[in-house]
């Protein structure tokens, strides 16, 4: 019985772009798996593209849903249907390196307490590749992190089935599903996450998309600030006050939540935090230069502080 399914949602694009994609999985060192691509109402030549599919390769199925359902609706049929202990999330329009799915299940073999495993990515701005910034690669570090921004790369992941259904699948959040899943997650204290030092993925970016990524960080800043408010925080109610204050409030209810996350970077993207809210609109205080610099300062103290191993 196979333990993997790779799990991927398609709704129209270019047909080459999903070819290159479904080319990368198959091509893959590592073979055991089952391929499940989930074609979310799309037109009717991506579809006969599909359907044509399982002829070429006997792992693969299709399951068409009825009209166009959105990506979270996708994702959690696929969850469902899967069936596999673990899931692999892949992207329409990205291109796996061939080891992945080899390095990844190669890992989860010999560690049985990852939840969620990511990997590194290059991505590819206007067809040009750039290699994303590092990325926490333990556990201590990605607790430090994820709170305040999506430090797991989406369609690098590979997720224990049954723990991601068990806080009820992906969240109906549009634009930072993935997001919303791995703080869910998170907040639970009962899943770990690790991001491995390798790159396998090729994540498309470009110009064309520049907007949709400006949503997708809104988003993302909403996710965010419904976690805190789940730990008791009311972030912009309290930057009314003292910025200090919710410097260490955000400090003391992530250690409450994970104790053994890194206090290095905890720190550096707590500051970081205080400097954002300083340069939004959503704080009362008045952002004068000089409280700003002196926040930039406190960043950049923590920061030089820090050995090159705390910010991995």
């Amino acid at each position: 019985m196979k333990k993997l399914t790779v799990l991927m949602p398609v709704y129209n694009g270019r047909l080459d772009w999903v070819e290159g994609a479904v080319s990368s999985i198959l091509n893959q060192s590592f073979r055991d798996f089952n391929f499940l691509i989930i074609n979310d109402g799309s037109n009717q030549e991506m579809t006969e593209f599909l359907m044509s599919l399982p002829s070429r390769d006997g792992r693969i199925k299709i399951l068409n849903n009825d009209g166009n359902k959105g990506l979270v609706y996708s994702l959690n049929r696929g969850l469902e249907e899967s069936g596999t202990e673990w899931v692999a999330r892949m992207d329409a329009d990205d291109w796996a390196f061939p080891h992945r799915l080899e390095v990844q299940m190669d890992y989860l073999e010999n560690s049985k307490s990852v939840s969620v495993l990511g990997t590194k990515a290059v991505y590819l701005e206007d067809g040009k590749p750039v290699l994303k910034k590092n990325l926490p690669l333990t556990m201590e570090n990605i607790a430090a992190s994820l709170p305040f921004y999506c430090c797991i790369c989406h369609p690098t992941v590979i997720l224990n089935r049954k723990a991601v259904l068990s806080v009820g699948g992906y969240p109906n959040v549009k634009n930072a599903e993935d997001y919303a899943l791995w703080l869910e997650l998170l907040r639970t204290k009962k899943y770990n996450f690790i991001n491995l030092d390798s790159i396998c993925l090729r994540y498309r970016r470009g110009l064309e998309r520049k907007e949709y990524r400006q949503i997708q960080v809104s988003s993302s800043y909403r996710v965010r600030d419904l976690f805190f408010n789940q730990l008791g925080l009311d972030v912009h109610s309290i930057c009314r006050g003292n910025l200090w204050e919710l410097h260490n409030i955000i400090v003391s209810k992530i250690l409450l939540l994970h104790p053994d996350a890194n206090r290095s970077i905890l720190m550096i993207n707590a500051d970081k935090f205080i400097l954002d809210l300083l340069r939004s609109k959503n704080c009362s205080i008045p952002s004068t230069i000089l409280e700003y610099q002196k926040w930039k300062f406190y960043y950049l103290w923590h920061k030089f502080n820090s050995t090159f191993d705390d910010l991995r």
